[in-house]
């Protein structure tokens, strides 16, 4: 599964131009797996017809297998966006997601449609969405700046579905990492830390659990929280950091650019982690790995019952992570 889900991550991240496969040999060490193993998994991938063999060349992704013809029997067309719409493949997460919704999507035959918001404000990203004339809109973590426009969007007659984002108007799906962070925070209490930052948005549940974990193996760690979603948050953020004096700063994807340059300009020499990581005993950093083909699959359903009619407004939570990697693992290097 990891060798068919690395091939569909380049399937997708390709667009309309074939990418050349690694030779074998770089990609036997970057994924992990035994040369026969890896072989076999590709000569299967080529007779699904996810890649193109040339002799004595090597693999070729099959742009391709990202449309279904319009004359299948059901050539649903789903867009998909993520956050603000201007990118497709902004982080490790939705890299490794991609490719288990694009199996389900590619089992019903539907069709993906990737295109990136061009319009500047609301009102030009609603008659750009229009214009695509999908069946159903697909959005994970929709920016708050557009929250306005699903509802515009629904009125239009388009089903939406959200993923990791509750709306009142709309069905959503979401990852529950309400135990693996309790987890992460009995780990990170059991080193003895004075002092804690986290700077990650109060209202998330996981936050509470964080906290808690934290709390279960050290009644001597000060925890201190940061919301980034304040005014003029990087520079209060900046702010802390400089009277913060203790071990350890969790941090999201979008506070991580600006504690690392802090640290590194004012020599600072506290440990930074993201909120589904945790370090060993001996300094290794892990990652809780969430459960995205379970993600993917639920999320297909919903969309499915939207596109038969069902407005109903259902949210689906889903546990949220199933093992743990080192950041060094070939999972992370795709």
């Amino acid at each position: 599964m990891q060798i068919r889900h690395y091939v569909m991550g380049l399937t997708l991240q390709a667009g309309n131009s074939a990418i050349k496969l690694p030779p074998l040999r770089i990609l036997e060490k970057q994924l992990n797996v035994s040369l026969g193993t890896l072989v076999s998994a590709l000569q299967e991938l080529a007779k699904d017809g996810y890649l193109t063999a040339r002799k004595g060349i090597g693999y070729f992704t099959r742009p391709s297998m990202l449309d279904i013809p319009f004359d299948a029997p059901s050539p649903k067309m789903i867009g998909v966006l993520i956050n603000e719409g201007k990118n497709f493949y902004f982080g490790n997460s939705t890299y490794l997601a991609a490719p288990a919704l694009f199996e389900e999507f590619r089992v019903r035959q539907w069709r993906l449609h990737l295109r990136s918001l061009e319009g500047h404000n609301g009102d030009e990203c609603f008659r750009e969405i229009c214009s695509w004339r999908c069946d159903a809109l697909l959005w994970v973590t929709p920016d708050r700046k557009l929250l306005p426009m699903i509802d515009q969007l629904l009125a239009a007659g388009l089903p939406i579905l959200t993923q990791s984002a509750k709306l009142a108007s709309t069905s959503s799906v979401a990852f529950d990492f309400g135990k693996p962070l309790r987890k992460i925070g009995s780990e990170l209490g059991s080193r003895a830390l004075r002092k804690v930052l986290v700077c990650l948005p109060p209202e998330r549940a996981g936050m509470t659990q964080l906290g808690k974990g934290i709390a279960d193996c050290s009644a001597h760690t000060q925890l201190s929280l940061f919301d980034p979603a304040v005014e003029n948050a990087g520079q209060k953020l900046i702010e802390t950091l400089s009277a913060f004096d203790g071990e350890l700063v969790i941090c999201e994807s979008r506070c991580l650019h600006l504690v690392e340059k802090f640290r590194q300009e004012h020599a600072r020499t506290f440990r930074i982690l993201r909120p589904l990581q945790y370090f060993s005993e001996d300094g290794i950093i892990y990652n809780y790995l969430p459960d995205y083909r379970k993600f993917a699959a639920a999320s297909a359903r919903e969309l499915e019952r939207l596109l038969e009619g069902n407005s109903e407004v259902r949210h689906t939570v889903i546990d949220g992570a199933f093992s743990a990697y080192t950041a060094g693992d070939p999972v992370y290097s795709l």
